[in-house]
């Protein structure tokens, strides 16, 4: 790319030391065949270097598309882990229940089938809604990917164009000296893209990376939550055990102490 001016400046005295014309016969007509003969020499250069530029594009919206695909399987996974997990603890805590109570203390689980329901719906709904938000972050990744793709497809045909303009101006020496500062423009715009284009894809991973990173916390926090509720449930219950009697005597004396102050 450094070297793009030098080669159309040597582009330009090659083709007109090459094809030298006769004072008398030189006509508009000729001048801007010649000159289109020089912009076809050098597009091919420009072509060569947009086409690398172009390149490393399309590799960048694959890679997005591909590690997007990546990310949904990811977080999709970890949902599923998330809510495997969860019924096993909600398995867990029913037995832990059930060891500590018999049925005379029944009294106890009052409720509580209901209320380890409600906690288990609640977690599955912010589960859901953690995937359902990640999922659609990264699809506006996606989206913006798309659109950043479009955007620079229309920067290269414009650059592309760029020395063609060069043939409007009125005479030979005119368009000679627009083509080399146009030549200037041409490399500056395609360094600019390539940069713009690394810039990027570090900025979009990183929000990818992000994105995934948020919806673990998310899916994680949410368990960690579930599983204080439950671990709540289990308190509960081990301090109303500890306010019944538990023995045969304690609950003959219990019965005892009703019927007196009956």
């Amino acid at each position: 790319m450094k070297n793009l001016i030098l080669s159309i400046i040597v582009l330009l005295f090659t083709t007109s030391s090459c094809t030298p014309l006769p004072h008398e016969v030189q006509t508009n007509r000729l001048e801007n065949q010649r000159f289109i003969d020089i912009v076809g020499a050098i597009s091919k250069i420009v072509n060569q270097l947009i086409s690398t530029v172009e390149k490393k594009l399309n590799d960048l919206v694959n890679q997005v598309a591909g590690s997007i695909i990546n990310g949904i399987e990811k977080i999709e996974s970890a949902v599923t882990e998330a809510v495997t997990d969860f019924i096993l603890q909600i398995a867990n805590v029913q037995e832990e229940i059930n060891a500590l109570v018999d049925d005379t203390l029944k009294p106890c689980l009052g409720g509580l089938e209901d209320e380890i329901k409600k906690i288990q719906n609640a977690t599955y709904t912010t589960i859901e809604a953690c995937y359902e938000n990640g999922k659609a972050e990264l699809n506006s990744i996606e989206g913006f990917i798309a659109n950043y793709n479009e955007i620079n497809s229309d920067e290269f045909e414009k650059i592309r164009s760029t020395i063609g303009e060069c043939i409007s101006e009125p005479n030979f020496g005119d368009k000679i000296n627009c083509a080399v500062k146009a030549s200037q423009t041409i490399r500056d715009g395609i360094q600019k893209l390539a940069e713009n284009i690394d810039n990027t894809a570090r900025g979009i991973f990183d929000k990818i990376s992000n994105s995934i990173n948020g919806t673990y916390l998310c899916i994680t926090k949410e368990i960690d939550d579930g599983q204080g509720k439950l671990d709540g449930i289990i308190q509960g219950v081990v301090e109303c055990l500890e306010n019944e009697p538990t023995t045969t005597e304690e609950l003959s004396t219990s019965t005892t102490t009703t019927t007196t102050d009956a």
